[in-house]
């Protein structure tokens, strides 16, 4: 099997680069604070009923869930709308077409970064999230199911970022587009899903 040549020099980028581990570093650092103030919460809440609420503890893995959601639907258009973008701005895109390799292997080598992205800090979280395990709020199935869905929205995302990132020379502008496109789409599904719902209950 042939080796991506975009993919495996944005990899020996990121390698080089101190960017990653840090965001890698405080992503976890906020989960952590956030499971923390959760089972505080939880441990609260328990102290002012007749008994310890395990129910309230197992809302630890769907909270950390949506955090990590809402904040990998962030930064996948960061990285992968200034893929193209970012390349024309360093005068690079240009370079880079004339070489042997194929625009559909650039594409998809701009994707594959984005998803090897977000699966770093989604391995990186695991042990964050396996507290879910000692609460009894989380099965492998169901972890399995989430760190597939983490890479779908990162295929998904990663796809529409890329996309604005070929229509903008500019980078801040290809990520504004996407974010409007995600929002868009989120916001839409959501209220398509409400009207839904209230045209069933009325039925």
């Amino acid at each position: 099997m042939k080796f991506n040549p975009i993919f495996k020099k944005e990899l020996r980028l990121g390698a080089r680069s101190i960017k990653i581990p840090l965001a890698i570093m405080f992503y976890n650092l906020l989960l952590a604070i956030i499971t923390v103030i959760t089972i505080a919460a939880c441990t609260l809440i328990s102290n002012y009923g007749q008994g310890y609420s395990y129910e309230a503890m197992m809302s630890i893995f769907p909270i950390l869930a949506w955090v990590e959601c809402v904040i990998m639907m962030l930064i996948i258009p960061v990285i992968a709308a200034g893929s193209i973008a970012g390349e024309r701005e360093k005068q690079t895109l240009d370079i880079m077409l004339t070489t042997p390799i194929k625009s559909w292997s650039i594409i998809m080598g701009k994707l594959y970064t984005a998803i090897a992205s977000v699966l770093m800090f989604v391995i990186s979280s695991i042990p964050i999230m396996s507290i879910a395990f000692v609460l009894g709020g989380l099965s492998w199935w169901s972890l399995l199911g989430y760190v597939f869905m983490m890479i779908y929205i990162a295929f998904y995302v990663g796809s529409i970022g890329i996309f604005c990132s070929s229509l903008f020379k500019k980078t801040i502008l290809a990520i504004v587009l996407t974010l409007v496109i995600e929002l868009t789409i989120v916001v839409g599904t959501g209220v398509i899903a409400g009207i839904n719902i209230a045209v069933s209950i009325k039925l």
